[in-house]
């Protein structure tokens, strides 16, 4: 049987992108293999580990409750009562210590015993946490990215249909035509994004508004009116 690939702690370092220093600490703590009695790291398993610490880090005591924005010594008594649950390795996952500090903030009952501003200061942290692990997991977006994702998508549509009147005919006439419903449909659609936005600030659900809307009797009445 062939002998697993090894390798050096400065090539592994160069190749992870961390410093030695933080992989023999990594090593100590176990969550990265332990180099063999050379000093060399069995390759595949330190990169699939190093991997999955990336994903989800290994905090110690003192980094989990400042991830969490409570004191160590209230993480070691929430701790104690099993919110939380330590590794083998005693680090506790950034994930799992989001997850159940959010549950724990849940609890009914934790709220029962606590004062309105207290309360009110838990719900906003809770809602915090839980839109983190949102972003985390892919399930929520910056609004910043999600703008930029529609410049430019609509970016790039008005500058394929700028091409189209040329491309679908030679009559000058008929391509003034086309250009002119090009620019009123762009302007529609600008102004529904426009509309979007305004409701999504308010937090509105556009899809909902604009129903009511469509299904007004003033709306309907200004159709027929177009239509004549």
């Amino acid at each position: 049987m062939a002998k697993a690939l090894e390798i050096g702690i400065t090539e592994a370092a160069a190749l992870l992108g961390a410093t030695e220093n933080e992989l023999r600490a990594l090593a100590r703590s176990g969550v990265i293999p332990k180099p063999s009695g050379d000093g060399k790291f069995p390759m595949v398993r330190l990169v699939q580990s190093f991997v999955a610490f990336c994903r989800d880090p290994r905090l110690s005591e003192v980094k989990a409750a400042a991830e969490i924005g409570v004191s160590r010594q209230w993480l070691a008594h929430l701790a104690a009562e099993g919110v939380f649950k330590r590794g083998r390795d005693g680090l506790y996952s950034m994930t799992e210590v989001w997850r159940a500090y959010t549950t724990w903030l849940r609890s009914e009952n934790r709220r029962a015993v606590r004062g309105d501003a207290d309360t009110a200061y838990r719900d906003a942290k809770r809602k915090k946490l839980e839109m983190e692990i949102a972003i985390r997991e892919g399930e929520l977006i910056e609004t910043a990215d999600a703008i930029d994702v529609v410049d430019y998508v609509l970016g790039a549509l008005r500058g394929d249909l700028a091409g189209v009147p040329a491309r679908a005919t030679r009559d000058l006439t008929a391509r003034r035509a086309i250009e002119a419903e090009i620019d009123r449909a762009l302007s529609t659609a600008c102004d529904r994004l426009a509309r979007a936005a305004e409701a999504s600030r308010r937090g509105v659900n556009i899809l909902a508004e604009e129903a009511e809307v469509l299904a007004a009797p003033s709306y309907r009445r200004g159709r027929r009116k177009e239509t004549k």
